[in-house]
Protein backbone atom coordinates (compact mmCIF):
# COMPACT_ATOMS: atom_id res chain seq x y z
CA UNK A 1 0.00 0.00 0.00
CA UNK A 2 1.71 3.11 -0.91
CA UNK A 3 1.67 6.18 1.08
CA UNK A 4 2.19 9.69 0.12
CA UNK A 5 -1.51 10.05 -1.74
CA UNK A 6 -2.07 13.24 -0.28
CA UNK A 7 1.47 13.98 -1.67
CA UNK A 8 0.67 12.88 -5.36
CA UNK A 9 -2.16 14.61 -5.59
CA UNK A 10 -0.97 17.42 -4.76
CA UNK A 11 1.70 17.42 -7.48
CA UNK A 12 -1.32 16.34 -10.09
CA UNK A 13 -2.54 19.54 -9.28
CA UNK A 14 0.95 21.22 -9.43
CA UNK A 15 1.31 20.17 -13.09
CA UNK A 16 -2.62 20.76 -14.23
CA UNK A 17 -1.99 24.38 -12.81
CA UNK A 18 1.43 23.84 -15.09
CA UNK A 19 3.31 25.23 -11.97
CA UNK A 20 5.26 22.28 -12.99
CA UNK A 21 6.05 19.71 -15.48
CA UNK A 22 4.71 16.10 -15.61
CA UNK A 23 8.81 14.95 -16.35
CA UNK A 24 9.83 17.43 -13.25
CA UNK A 25 11.94 15.22 -11.17
CA UNK A 26 10.61 14.90 -7.29
CA UNK A 27 12.76 13.26 -4.30
CA UNK A 28 10.86 10.50 -2.66
CA UNK A 29 11.60 7.89 -0.40
CA UNK A 30 11.15 4.21 -1.45
CA UNK A 31 10.53 1.66 1.03
CA UNK A 32 9.71 -2.24 1.09
CA UNK A 33 9.89 -2.82 4.53
CA UNK A 34 8.44 -2.19 8.03
CA UNK A 35 4.36 -1.84 8.04
CA UNK A 36 2.40 0.62 5.88
CA UNK A 37 0.00 1.06 8.87
CA UNK A 38 2.66 2.36 11.00
CA UNK A 39 4.04 4.28 8.44
CA UNK A 40 0.52 6.31 8.23
CA UNK A 41 0.16 6.70 12.01
CA UNK A 42 3.71 8.24 11.61
CA UNK A 43 2.92 10.57 8.67
CA UNK A 44 -0.49 11.79 9.68
CA UNK A 45 -1.02 11.37 13.60
CA UNK A 46 0.47 14.90 14.58
CA UNK A 47 -1.22 16.58 11.34
CA UNK A 48 -4.23 15.87 11.71
CA UNK A 49 -4.98 13.52 14.72
CA UNK A 50 -6.04 9.76 13.37
CA UNK A 51 -9.60 8.20 14.62
CA UNK A 52 -8.40 5.93 17.82
CA UNK A 53 -9.83 2.88 15.59
CA UNK A 54 -6.27 3.27 13.36
CA UNK A 55 -4.22 3.61 16.22
CA UNK A 56 -5.50 0.74 17.66
CA UNK A 57 -4.67 -1.25 14.54
CA UNK A 58 -1.32 0.15 13.70
CA UNK A 59 0.15 -0.82 17.79
CA UNK A 60 -1.55 -4.31 17.42
CA UNK A 61 -0.15 -4.61 14.11
CA UNK A 62 3.52 -3.52 15.70
CA UNK A 63 3.21 -5.43 18.57
CA UNK A 64 2.28 -8.82 16.76
CA UNK A 65 5.77 -7.56 14.84
CA UNK A 66 7.46 -8.13 18.13
CA UNK A 67 8.04 -4.85 19.30
CA UNK A 68 7.62 -4.08 22.86
CA UNK A 69 5.07 -1.49 24.53
CA UNK A 70 8.00 0.42 25.41
CA UNK A 71 9.33 0.70 21.84
CA UNK A 72 6.16 1.98 20.62
CA UNK A 73 5.27 3.91 23.02
CA UNK A 74 8.82 6.00 22.10
CA UNK A 75 7.76 5.68 18.43
CA UNK A 76 4.74 7.22 18.49
CA UNK A 77 5.74 9.98 21.34
CA UNK A 78 3.01 8.32 23.64
CA UNK A 79 3.41 6.56 27.15
CA UNK A 80 3.43 3.24 27.99
CA UNK A 81 0.32 3.28 29.47
CA UNK A 82 -1.50 5.10 26.81
CA UNK A 83 0.14 1.71 24.67
CA UNK A 84 -1.46 -0.54 26.92
CA UNK A 85 -4.35 1.17 27.12
CA UNK A 86 -4.49 0.90 23.11
CA UNK A 87 -3.64 -3.08 22.67
CA UNK A 88 -6.74 -3.37 24.99
CA UNK A 89 -8.90 -1.61 23.02
CA UNK A 90 -7.46 -3.71 20.14
CA UNK A 91 -8.70 -6.64 21.67
CA UNK A 92 -12.50 -5.92 21.22
CA UNK A 93 -14.46 -7.71 18.45
CA UNK A 94 -14.00 -6.41 15.18
CA UNK A 95 -17.46 -6.30 14.68
CA UNK A 96 -17.21 -3.59 17.78
CA UNK A 97 -14.79 -1.80 15.83
CA UNK A 98 -17.13 -1.41 13.16
CA UNK A 99 -19.37 0.08 15.39
CA UNK A 100 -17.40 2.13 17.03
CA UNK A 101 -15.71 3.42 13.51
CA UNK A 102 -19.60 4.46 12.37
CA UNK A 103 -19.74 6.08 15.36
CA UNK A 104 -22.38 4.38 16.40
CA UNK A 105 -20.57 3.55 19.76
CA UNK A 106 -18.82 5.91 22.23
CA UNK A 107 -14.78 5.24 23.18
CA UNK A 108 -15.94 4.91 26.72
CA UNK A 109 -18.45 1.83 25.88
CA UNK A 110 -15.75 0.30 23.52
CA UNK A 111 -13.32 0.64 26.81
CA UNK A 112 -16.49 -1.10 28.29
CA UNK A 113 -16.00 -4.40 25.86
CA UNK A 114 -12.15 -4.48 26.52
CA UNK A 115 -13.11 -6.03 30.34
CA UNK A 116 -13.67 -9.65 28.86
CA UNK A 117 -11.68 -11.74 25.82
CA UNK A 118 -14.43 -13.66 24.44
CA UNK A 119 -15.09 -11.60 21.27
CA UNK A 120 -18.85 -13.97 21.39
CA UNK A 121 -19.40 -12.69 24.72
CA UNK A 122 -18.82 -8.92 23.87
CA UNK A 123 -21.17 -8.94 20.59
CA UNK A 124 -23.91 -10.74 22.61
CA UNK A 125 -24.00 -7.97 24.97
Amino acid sequence: MPAGGRRYRALELLVKQKRMTRTQPVPCVMRDDGIAEDDSLAENDERVGLHPLDQFRAFKLLREGGMSEEDIAARHFVTPAIVKQRLRLASVSPKLHDVYGADDMTLEQLMAFSVIADHARQEQV
